[in-house]
């Protein structure tokens, strides 16, 4: 089933830094294109401060989802909607690294 990415990167939080994403995204160009992009994504927890941080402080950084420069995603283009992923979005599969 799909899912938004904030539901993506509330479930990867509960893992905690480190987890790992399998991902589909799909999206449909108004040209008819449709462009799939699989494979995993890394979850960074965000960190604390904030932007005024003091020297020496870390500033704030929010959660984030990551493709690791040696596995990036895969893409895969059509003219039609094929069926390795749902309209939705996203499809895939959360675990601890």
């Amino acid at each position: 089933m799909g899912q938004n990415i904030d539901q993506i990167v509330e479930t990867a939080r509960g893992y905690g830094d480190g987890a790992l994403v399998e991902v589909t995204l799909v999206t449909n160009q108004d040209n008819g294109f449709v462009t799939y992009n699989i494979g995993t994504l890394s979850f960074y927890t965000g960190t604390g401060g904030g932007f005024a941080a003091p020297i020496g402080t870390r500033t704030r950084r929010p959660d984030r989802l990551s493709t690791e420069g040696r596995d990036p995603l895969t893409r895969y283009m059509s003219y039609e909607m094929l069926s390795i992923a749902d309209s939705t979005g996203f499809r895939g599969k959360i675990s601890s690294h």
